[in-house]
């Protein structure tokens, strides 16, 4: 099958010749954005009326409250591609903008809530810890202390907000899109970074990429070798991984063929050149 061909059968959802929101987000993403609102709104009354409260969870609940949106919007990456960026492409780029066009929404929102009296005197009176909050899994509490003005409470909420969505963000594209897409769509994985799709390198580069499923793992496990004991089970585990994880890309990078001339085109970084791979100059000549 020739690259055509190949292009020709792959399908797209979203392109540059789409809206801007619709690109960046699904409808049913907006309607999860809808709910996220009604709770960021609801969740300052119910905290500051409901007579036992746990600290601990609320607190997670006001932090989290804004990263499933954008997890939604990256996982959707998988069956709603894009032309120019692909499916990790699309996927990192929602996990960085979505969080810029939710937040500050779900902030104005939580302010204009703070606003009203009833809230803001139920808030002032509440029986927050006298100083921190002490439970099973924390000794310290993310809710406000005793005397703690309910605007300096909210002015903590933009950096909460943009940190735990960006993370969800990103987590879900490093560790589910992008191994998803290399394991069960690697013609796409392969078209969408501009990889060689003659036959005869095909198979090859359809190895390569599901090959790139062990890379997340091994990165992680390899962090033994920073945060365990020198000598120790997980230690040696880190080393063996870190090990694998340097085998896994070498792997990689000699199995793989890279359509320069593609890449070229787009502007794309060429990496490392492999000799086994057509000389990228004469790509771009």
């Amino acid at each position: 099958m020739s690259q055509r061909k190949q292009t020709q059968k792959l399908r797209y959802t979203t392109s540059a010749s789409d809206g801007f929101f619709r690109r960046l987000m699904s409808p049913l993403s907006w309607v999860i954005f809808g709910l996220t609102a009604v709770l960021v709104v609801s969740l300052p009354w119910f905290v500051v009326t409901v007579a036992q409260v746990n600290f601990n969870l609320a607190g997670w609940l006001v932090i989290l409250a804004a990263a499933p949106v954008t997890a939604w919007a990256v996982l959707e990456s998988l069956w709603r591609p894009d032309k120019e960026s692909g499916v990790v492409g699309a996927a990192v780029q929602r996990a960085c903008v979505v969080p810029f066009v939710t937040v500050p929404v779900l902030v104005l929102l939580s302010f204009a809530a703070s606003v009203v009296p009833a809230i803001r005197q139920r808030f002032e009176s509440h029986p927050w810890p006298t100083n921190q909050y002490e439970s099973e899994w924390t000794n310290s509490s993310i809710l406000p202390t005793d005397g703690t003005s309910i605007m300096s409470w909210l002015a903590f909420l933009p950096i909460a907000w943009f940190f735990s969505t960006l993370m969800a963000g990103l987590a879900i594209a490093v560790v589910v899109v992008a191994p998803v897409s290399a394991l069960f769509t690697p013609e796409r994985f392969i078209q969408d970074n501009k990889m060689s799709a003659k036959a005869e390198d095909r198979r090859r580069n359809t190895v390569a990429v599901r090959a790139m499923v062990f890379i997340v793992p091994l990165a992680f496990l390899s962090s033994g070798v920073k945060v365990a004991e020198q000598g120790s089970g997980w230690w040696w585990i880190g080393v063996a991984a870190l090990v694998g994880l340097v085998a896994v890309v070498y792997f990689i990078w000699a199995t793989q063929r890279v359509d320069h001339k593609a890449r070229a085109k787009m502007g794309a970084f060429r990496g490392v050149p492999n000799p086994a791979d057509p000389n990228p100059d004469d790509a771009r000549r």
